[in-house]
This record gives structure tokens, sequence and C-alpha cells, in this order.
């Protein structure tokens, strides 16, 4: 079965994703505002429209990837484009919240589309990789017609048939991820204040990655529960330690990073959770 995907959106991201279809035999044709983009592609066995409007009209899968939802749904959703949907499958690229997500869907639907949600939990080098984990939310009759397409991009993960799931999966990664890596390069400028080697610094925090993994595994059941007794440490503990991180950041002049860490704790502390897990600093971070 001929399997035809048109790709609206060529930055990084997108062109990526097209390679990643023709790579695996699909008939892809591309858009791109900035035509140049497209024709780039031209040579590695894309088709190119001439519009938006021709790319539409060209596949049964319409794929974008573009910069922000405002984007996407302009592109998508506009007088001129939700006719030309009717009977297709979109499968959004584009960053996203839960709530833009279920209204993503809903104008699909209103256009006689299915619609899937797709999040790329990767960069664009790795796009047909198995470092490339990509998360899919919405339409199963789409994820599954188009499974072997998908799987081609990397690890592809159907989280269900709520639109938003993706989304929410994407953005808590996304979480972690920056809020990791600032904390991360608080470490470094520590390092570095104290002339302490980065690479050894660098080479530690592989072994103290575990750590995180087994605070997520709790988390999992404690959370639910709202039960945060345990036996590995508790915040008194806890808030202890960063004391003494806050002490040595303003002896080195840095940024207050770690006090606005702080402040979980002292909230947490302050509704009688000193003797809980770390866990427990959940009950600050939400109603």
């Amino acid at each position: 079965m001929d399997v035809r995907i048109s790709m609206i959106g060529l930055g990084r991201m997108g062109s990526a994703l097209a390679r990643g279809f023709l790579r695996c035999g699909a008939q892809v044709t591309v858009w791109n505002r900035d035509a140049a983009k497209a024709e780039a592609l031209r040579g590695e066995g894309a088709t190119v429209a001439r519009s938006l409007a021709e790319a539409l009209k060209a596949s049964d899968l319409i794929a974008v990837s573009v910069l922000d939802t405002a984007a996407s749904h302009a592109l998508l959703f506009s007088p001129a484009s939700a006719p030309l949907l009717r009977g297709k499958a979109v499968l959004d690229f584009t960053t996203s919240t839960p709530a833009v997500a279920r209204a993503a869907m809903q104008h699909a639907t209103d256009a006689g589309a299915q619609y899937l949600d797709g999040a790329l939990m990767c960069y664009p080098s790795g796009v047909g990789t198995p470092n490339a984990t990509i998360l899919f939310s919405g339409a199963k009759t789409v994820f599954d017609r188009y499974e072997p397409q998908l799987k081609a991009l990397g690890n592809a993960m159907f989280l269900g048939e709520k639109a938003g799931a993706a989304a929410t999966l994407d953005l808590a990664l996304l979480d972690f991820y920056y809020g990791a890596t600032a904390a991360m390069l608080h470490g470094v400028a520590m390092c570095q204040s104290e002339g302490f080697p980065l690479e050894i610094y660098a080479k530690a925090l592989g072994g103290f990655a575990p750590i995180v993994a087994q605070t997520a595994e709790l988390a999992a059941t404690m959370v639910p529960a709202r039960n945060y007794t345990g036996s590995e440490a508790t915040n008194d503990i806890h808030a202890a330690a960063l004391a003494l991180i806050v002490q040595a950041a303003k002896d080195a002049k840095l940024d207050p990073f770690p006090e606005q860490i702080m402040g979980y704790f002292k909230s947490a502390l302050a509704k009688g959770h000193g003797p809980d897990e770390i866990v427990a600093l959940v009950e600050t971070m939400r109603p």
C-alpha cells in the first residue's frame, strides 16, 4: 500500500521528519513558507508543493511541525484549509499544552478529520535513531494505520486516545529537563568557584542519576496515596543539606538558585512534612 504523507513546516525538525518518512519509503510531499527549504528535499525524493493547499490535497496524512501552535492552527484550520482536511488524518508535532491539543482535536473533528498529537523527545539529529522517543495520543486508528512510518522516526509510544496525553508527558519531561539542567549548571558554577575539575563533576553526575529515578518511583506510589512516610531521608535532613548549599552559593557570590528550592522545603516543613520523604514537596506545588 502506498503511503502518502505531506510534511508542513521544514525547519530543522520538520526537515528531519520529512527525511525520516522518505527513508521508510513513504511518498512525501513537502511545503514551507520559505520555498528554498522545500527545494533542498526535492533531490532526496520529496515532491515539492507549490502551495499549502496543494500539500493538503496531496496526501492522506498531514503532518505539521512549526514554531508554535498558533502557527499550526492558522495553517491547518483556516477557512481556506479546513475544508481540505475532510477524510484525512492530521498529525501535529508542534509543541503544545494539553488544553491546546484538545482544542486542536476538536478543530480537526469539526473539519471532518482525525487528529493525532505528537511530541518529539529528541533533537532533529536524533530522528530515525534509537535515541529518539516520540509520544503520540489521540486517534488510535491513525496511529495503527501509520505505525510502521511512525516507528521509523524513533521509539513511538502511544499514550491513549486523550488528545492531551502526549503534551502532558512531553511538558512534564521537559519540566524535569530544564529544572535539572539549570541545577546542573549551577553546580558547574559552584565547582568553578572552587577550582574543582568539571570533568570529575560530569562523571560523578552519571553515578548520581539513579537516585533521581528512585525518587520518581517513590513519587509514583506515594503521591496518589498522599502518604509520604518512608525510610530513606526526611525533609528535615534534606533542608539541612540544602542550607549548606545556599551558604556555599552565597560565599561564592553565585546566583541564589538554591534559595528558590529552599522555599519549597520551608513550605513543606511548615505544613508538617519534616519527618516525611522528599516526595512530600509536591504538596507545596499544587492546590
